[in-house]
């Protein structure tokens, strides 16, 4: 299987996920992608929106004919993907931040967005959907946003060219390795990897909000399944979805 064998590339369009669902829902190959250089209405996690303006970030999604099995594996596998091509395109080390933030000192350069669809308990395919920040400045982001957000440009030095371009063939490239790894049930590999890279180490004191409730304790690891483990007053407690956040420094 090779990414990136079959590419759609649009100037501006709604979503880039949802375009590869309807394409991966017309049978399109494994390893298709989408890009744009705009989105109107990108998605973020959790129905967030994900802020896409034209010329200033990847904003791509790959379609995936993976085994049902490990599938809270897959934002872990693009989180490593995105921190392996930015390190080969701009030399910069980026963190991973359980289970889908891309992040420069506690600042969100990007996001993973894995939705899968099944039909009658069978899955019929996943869309991996990435969104970089490259190019913003400032001003480009919201407001309400601008403390917690950044790009390449803002984080790299002026002799540094963050070419987009650049970045979406490294992505290819590291995509395919990553998703090898998966797809052979290497997944202590894949978590020891993350964890490296972790933004989060253990003995920190975070907060998951999970669909149904929020719960605070010490992160003490990821479980070969994907999934973040919590000590929560000497118990144990495993998370597949949610978001983390940081206590204190």
């Amino acid at each position: 299987m090779k990414i990136g064998n079959k590419i759609h590339r649009f100037s501006s369009c709604p979503s880039t996920n949802n375009l590869a669902r309807k394409y991966a829902s017309q049978g399109e190959p494994e390893g298709t992608v989408v890009i744009a250089d705009q989105q109107t209405k990108g998605k973020g996690t959790q129905g967030r929106e994900w802020i896409s303006p034209p010329g200033k970030g990847v904003y791509i999604s790959f379609i995936l004919y993976p085994p049902a099995s490990g599938l809270s594996l897959l934002p872990l596998v693009g989180g490593l993907t995105v921190r392996e091509a930015v390190f080969e395109s701009v030399g910069v080390s980026v963190q991973l931040k359980w289970p889908n933030d891309i992040m420069w000192k506690r600042k969100k350069l990007g996001g993973i967005l894995c939705e899968s669809s099944f039909w009658g308990g069978k899955l019929l395919y996943v869309i991996l959907g990435i969104g970089l920040n490259t190019g913003h400045q400032v001003q480009d982001f919201p407001e309400e946003v601008r403390s917690a957000a950044s790009s390449l440009d803002l984080i790299t030095s002026k002799e540094v060219q963050v070419e987009r371009e650049s970045i979406v063939e490294n992505l290819f490239q590291s995509l395919e390795c990553w998703y090898e790894v998966f797809l052979k049930g290497e997944n202590s590999k894949i978590v020891d990897a993350f964890q490296h890279h972790s933004a989060i180490y253990p003995g920190k004191k975070v907060t998951v909000a999970a669909e149904n409730e929020v719960v605070s304790g010490i992160y003490s690891g990821i479980n070969p399944e994907g999934g973040i483990i919590l000590d929560v007053g000497g118990k144990q407690k495993t998370f597949y979805s949610g978001q983390v956040h940081f206590l204190g420094k």
